[in-house]
């Protein structure tokens, strides 16, 4: 037993913690009341609201910023309220981060195709940009269709009053216990899994004569593993066996198994911070890949 996947990246357990910390005082004390206050003013339909900032906090450069989306998204639906509308946001706040994946210059996803395959930033993004289509549609649809009813809600961005706290509030208070456990055990687990990344990648190698057997168990190396550096490997190399073409196919596959995978931390930190029901949860999901998987068919046919 290798002990040090109990804390390798232990660290992120305390990023979360923090962010809890700071949306709650945020919430109790108003801060960003006069920044929401002034963006809801310019654009005061809710639903382009949470376009305007699902794309600001899903192009941050920093690693984990589904944690700090999730803040902002929490800060917005104020502390113990709308409980109708907050396992919406769970939804929300995975979508709005993970197009990213498929265009940044500075996401493994990206970087490592590129050096690999030895292609350029413009030509890693003419294969990726159906993808990245597909991201940007799944978050538009999700705000039309599964928000349609946001514009009935008094969310705190409309309001203009607020009351501080007589007192500080317990730190201990803001933390979400069960999301913690959660993206522990997500880590844990992903840790786990990949200690064997080597010989997974072997396992769907010693396939390459059958495009579909090595399809599946791509899908599935992708799903157990929940890493997105480990999937861009997995994708350079079958595209070092069957051809470049391939690039926009297998980075589908890939993605889609990275997007369900229960080791995916951002699953467990956007289900979990919201409280969003898991059958709720990839039933929009599942929706997701499957159209993603069908877009990289489509571009091999």
């Amino acid at each position: 037993m290798d002990w040090n996947i109990f804390y390798t990246d232990y660290i992120y357990v305390l990023i979360v913690a923090g962010v809890m910390l700071l949306s709650g005082y945020c919430s109790a004390y108003n801060i960003l009341g006069k920044v929401y206050n002034f963006i809801s003013k310019v654009i005061k339909n809710k639903k382009w609201l949470l376009v305007a900032l699902s794309a600001v906090g899903g192009s941050l450069p920093i690693q984990g910023r589904i944690i700090a989306t999730a803040g902002m998204f929490d800060t917005l639906l104020g502390k113990d309220t709308h409980s109708e509308l907050r396992p919406k946001f769970g939804i929300l706040n995975y979508i709005a981060t993970h197009h990213y994946y498929m265009w940044s210059p500075l996401e493994k996803t990206i970087l490592i195709p590129m050096a690999v395959l030895n292609l350029s930033y413009f030509q890693i993004l003419g294969y990726t940009w159906p993808l990245l289509l597909v991201c940007i549609l799944a978050l538009l649809s999700y705000i039309t269709f599964g928000l349609k009813d946001i514009n009935s809600y008094d969310l705190d961005i409309s309001k203009t009053s607020h009351t501080k706290p007589e007192k500080i509030p317990n730190p201990l208070s803001f933390i979400k216990w069960r999301t913690l456990g959660f993206v522990y055990g997500a880590i844990v687990l992903g840790n786990f899994v990949k200690l064997y990344s080597a010989e997974l990648l072997a396992w769907i190698t010693s396939f390459q004569g059958n495009l579909f057997l090595v399809s599946l168990t791509a899908f599935v190396t992708s799903l157990i593993m929940g890493s997105s550096g480990k999937f861009a490997g997995i994708v350079a190399a079958l595209c070092s066996i069957f051809g470049i073409q391939y690039l926009t196919y297998f980075m589908a596959i890939e993605f889609a198994g990275y997007l369900l995978s229960p080791t995916h931390k951002c699953n467990a930190i956007s289900c979990g911070y919201f409280g969003t029901p898991v059958k709720n949860y990839y039933n929009v999901l599942l929706i997701w890949a499957f159209t993603i998987i069908i877009t990289g068919i489509v571009t091999i046919i």
